[in-house]
């Protein structure tokens, strides 16, 4: 079977092996649906929380690439990953995130990120529903072809976006920003990654 990576990133990759430091720009829509009280916002998920979690799981795979693609003594170039809030050709790749009205929590199509209606959502910080977080930070993951783990504690496993994040990784939040991101990768995601792109 054909490994599925993303192809942006992995040009973006082979300039780091060649010495260059190289950046990767992925840009990020949120649809206006998604942000409506008749979509996935509640009281528990209001628009600003939702859009911020999004952020927070964008800063989590950021860390992740930076950190695994940074200068060593084998290879001197590095990468740059940044994320902005634009859609435009310019950018390495851009992913949106939608709402859908699918029986799955969670679905990803192309780079598309849909998360269903047909479920109560939440915010970190609370503790009743589903994380917008995690099922984004597991949507980026298969937008760059990460393969599902059979680590159940992973965030890169299906039977442990139910938990609540917060407390199982004991995120710690300022402003409503996760501080501690890189403490969601586990050993079995890092393999997975540098498998895929070397």
């Amino acid at each position: 079977m054909a490994k599925k990576y993303n192809n942006s990133l992995l040009s973006a990759l082979n300039s780091v092996r060649e010495g260059k430091d190289t950046p990767f720009v992925m840009g990020y829509t949120i649809s206006k649906e998604l942000m409506r009280k008749a979509s996935i916002a509640n009281s528990r998920a209001i628009p600003k929380e939702i859009e911020q979690d999004i952020v927070n799981a964008l800063e989590v795979w950021k860390n992740i690439f930076n950190v695994l693609y940074s200068a060593n003594r084998k290879i001197k170039g590095s990468l740059q990953f940044q994320y902005k809030n634009s859609h435009e050709d310019s950018n390495n790749l851009n992913i949106s995130i939608k709402k859908s009205n699918s029986t799955l929590p969670v679905e990803v199509k192309g780079s598309t990120i849909f998360l269903s209606s047909k479920f109560s959502w939440k915010a970190i910080k609370y503790s009743q529903g589903l994380d917008v977080f995690s099922h984004v930070v597991y949507g980026i993951g298969k937008i760059f072809g990460i393969p599902n783990s059979h680590n159940n504690n992973s965030m890169m496993s299906i039977a442990h976006l139910k938990n609540n994040y917060g407390p199982f990784y004991k995120l710690l939040l300022k402003d409503g920003r996760v501080s501690n991101p890189l403490d969601l990768l586990d050993g079995e995601v890092s393999k997975n990654i540098l498998k895929l792109y070397g």
